[in-house]
């Protein structure tokens, strides 16, 4: 996979976590100041629209912006800027500083009044953060000359430096931040059980099958430390462990086939990322196995190792819909192995 479809992975995957206002609200409730919390009314956490990164830095930097009610009725706003890459960025306060000036920028074009911006950052390489912090670390000026530095605050979230306890919230919340911990550690196929066990756990809540279809994808596309073997085998393990059992009319089965099928079309078109689409599909038919049979699921998700076709693929994720039991798609598997 190219920088490109790297970043595009990392972008996608933190974009749809951090979309959902019960994990944003989550997330800036543990770190936040308590002192700056007693400021905010989140309960009014709102996305606004836009990016401020500047087009070069997109491949390492994907920024969500929220705006909140304070205590005091005015609006503020919450700048998140998320670190892709595996190691700190000195200059990050200074990019940070750029972009709260575009966000002010924008308000008074808008003819709005400036409002306080709290800026966080949030980083998961693999070395924890040993760089500047502030605009003082990155201008060395005499005390005397100090105060011609700019300085403003900034929250920076290491999640390198947070164990898996301090992570603990609901579900989604733990999962998401536990998957993006380990992404890129060679720990993950070792965590990816328990990880994907409570994105099983959500599949009932509302978002719950866009929530495991994303993190599967997201697995899939952006990640070298997990081959497709380990991906199966710990989905497999998640749902044994979920002791997840529903009868076929109440089962969401039918929706997440329906939409990993579709995500695979919708990047082929905009994109052109056969190799993306096909590990799309793959995970769907995996998660669709385990739920009609859970039984069969590990050798069949296997067994589609032979299926190098994204057109076989959509075809056999299909046939998972309508199939009444695993032998109907073994004598499928065997057919495309005679041809």
């Amino acid at each position: 996979m190219n920088e490109d479809e790297l970043r595009a992975a990392h972008d996608r995957f933190v974009k749809f976590a951090f979309s959902n206002i019960e994990n944003s609200r989550g997330l800036l409730s543990r770190v936040l100041p308590a002192t700056v919390l007693t400021q905010l009314d989140l309960s009014t956490l709102e996305l606004a629209p836009g990016t401020f990164v500047d087009t070069e830095l997109r491949e390492r930097l994907t920024d969500l912006l929220f705006h909140v009610t304070l205590v005091n009725g005015k609006v503020g706003f919450v700048y998140i800027l998320f670190d892709h890459k595996s190691s700190p960025d000195s200059l990050m306060p200074f990019k940070m500083l750029r972009y709260m000036v575009r966000i002010w920028d924008q308000q008074l074009r808008n003819n709005e009044q400036l409002s306080p911006i709290i800026p966080l950052i949030l980083y998961h390489g693999e070395k924890s953060w040993n760089t500047s912090r502030t605009m003082q670390d990155i201008v060395r000026a005499p005390e005397e000359l100090s105060g011609y530095v700019p300085h403003f605050d900034s929250v920076l979230t290491d999640l390198s430096a947070y164990s898996d306890d301090d992570l603990r919230e609901n579900a989604l919340y733990t999962a998401v931040l536990q998957v993006l911990k380990y992404i890129g550690s060679d720990e993950l196929p070792e965590r990816l059980p328990g990880i994907l066990e409570l994105f099983v756990q959500i599949l009932d809540e509302p978002k719950g099958i866009d929530c495991l279809k994303a993190v599967l994808v997201y697995l899939s596309n952006a990640t070298d430390k997990l081959n497709r073997s380990q991906l199966t085998e710990a989905l497999h393990h998640a749902f044994i462990t979920a002791k997840t059992s529903k009868t076929e009319s109440d089962s969401p089965m039918p929706t997440i086939a329906e939409q990993l099928k579709q995500e695979g079309r919708q990047e082929g078109r905009e994109e052109g990322r056969e190799e993306g689409r096909e590990e799309g599909l793959r995970a769907g038919i995996s998660v669709v196995l385990e739920i009609r049979f859970p039984e069969d699921a590990r050798i069949l998700s296997h067994q589609i190792a032979e299926l190098q076709s994204n057109e076989l693929l959509t075809e056999f994720l299909d046939r998972c819909k309508s199939a009444q039991n695993a032998g109907e798609l073994q004598a499928y598997l065997d057919q495309i192995q005679r041809v």
